[in-house]
């Protein structure tokens, strides 16, 4: 039964109950309809908005959870896996620098630079690195076992991660060449240049596109960057060579002042001795 009545302007219909009869209003341009239904109908509609309603809140929260997901993702930092010795342990430490630490060629060796001295002021390792006596030997792409205190246990040596972790690594194999262990130190110690392009050497370096690794799992198996520190052997020859200058100049400013030449070779022995003792143990020390 269909009721027509004055509209009010609005533009909006509405819905209320006269009688016990359920009645829809709808507006128009130019009028407004009544639509007097049964309460079974009024329930089979009202059902029906229900269900549109409650599909289109599910849809704008399956579209808003999307594009938090899409954004989560976009967020989310490389990182570049680097295992560094640590002293008095058999296994690295895993450091995870992100792409924003390590966004060119310089902040990476400047970043990786304070990894390598990152340790307590008053200890060997510190001792060793203050005086140069412990550098980077070498560079290695290895593939490890990260365990949850933070330690990994290499177990190869690939040169890039497999084709098959392209969606979390990156560079992978037979997709660019490597850089050779002694061009990599070379790029450290700045005695190579790095060229034009700033990311020449970052790009070559094993990425983690997912973000840093979780330390809750117990295990987990990932690729990255090792580096193998060993003693500086040119610095321990300029201080046995220095030991043996030092030994001598003593010896002979005792032999002269006492007039003693057999007591000045003594004390030159002894001096010696005591000298390449405490070098020696610096270099058992840089090479542990």
């Amino acid at each position: 039964m269909l009721l027509e009545g004055s509209h009010n302007g609005s533009g909006v219909g509405t819905q209320y109950i006269r009688q016990g009869v359920f009645v829809t209003t709808v507006a128009s341009p130019q009028k407004e309809l009544l639509v007097q239904q049964t309460p079974s109908t009024a329930i089979l509609h009202s059902g029906l908005w229900i269900r549109r309603a409650t599909l289109r809140s599910y849809v704008e929260n399956t579209d808003t959870t999307r594009g938090i997901d899409l954004e989560a993702h976009s967020n989310v930092d490389e990182c570049i896996p680097i295992c560094l010795p640590v002293h008095g342990s058999r296994l690295p430490a895993l450091h995870q620098p992100t792409s924003r630490q390590c966004h060119d060629n310089k902040s990476f060796f400047d970043v990786l630079k304070d990894l390598l001295r990152e340790m307590p002021w008053f200890s060997w390792s510190n001792l060793l690195y203050c005086m140069d006596l412990r550098v980077p030997v070498g560079m290695h792409y290895v593939k490890f076992q990260l365990h949850p205190d933070g330690f990994a246990c290499v177990s190869d040596r690939p040169e890039y991660p497999p084709e098959s972790e392209s969606a979390r690594y990156r560079p992978t194999r037979n997709s660019i060449e490597p850089i050779p262990s002694h061009v990599f130190l070379s790029y450290y110690e700045q005695t190579l240049d790095f060229g034009t392009d700033p990311r020449s050497v970052l790009d070559q370096i094993v990425h983690k596109l997912d973000g840093p690794f979780s330390s809750l799992q117990p295990v987990e198996e990932g690729y990255g960057l090792e580096i193998e520190e060993g003693p500086n052997l040119f610095r321990l020859w300029i201080l046995k060579l220095s030991s043996v200058v030092v030994s001598v100049l003593v010896g002979v400013g005792w032999s002269a002042s006492g007039r003693d030449i057999q007591s000045g070779f003594a004390m030159t022995t002894a001096i010696l001795l005591v000298l390449l003792a405490f070098v020696e143990g610096l270099s058992l020390l840089a090479s542990s």
